[in-house]
């Protein structure tokens, strides 16, 4: 289940990924505020965040690579793998198949 929306505040702020080896859940790092934790269930690793806005982030990033001539933290390229993604977990809910890309 994928849930993008962030302005109802009974529902928490939290991100479950459940893979075949591990589960990762992320508390308070997902819209505009700031804090939160990345715990990584099996290990036991938690990852505290950085306490800052995550879009300002964003945009300070890129702004940035954009005054020295850098390279953003995410390109276009992290994009592009990242549209691939959604389009083969797309396909494999309506085929019901295992999609590799």
């Amino acid at each position: 289940m994928v849930d993008a929306y962030f302005c109802t505040p009974a529902v928490p702020n939290r991100v479950e990924i459940n893979g075949s080896k591990d589960t990762v859940v992320i508390d308070g790092m997902m819209g505009q505020g700031t804090g939160g934790t990345l715990k990584v269930i099996g290990t036991g690793q938690v990852i505290e965040s950085s306490h800052r806005n995550m879009y300002q982030g964003e945009i300070t990033a890129f702004a940035n690579a954009i005054i020295t001539g850098g390279t953003p933290p995410v390109t276009g390229e992290d994009g592009l793998h990242s549209q691939q993604l959604v389009e083969a977990v797309y396909e494999s809910a309506t085929t019901g198949r295992l999609v590799r890309f």
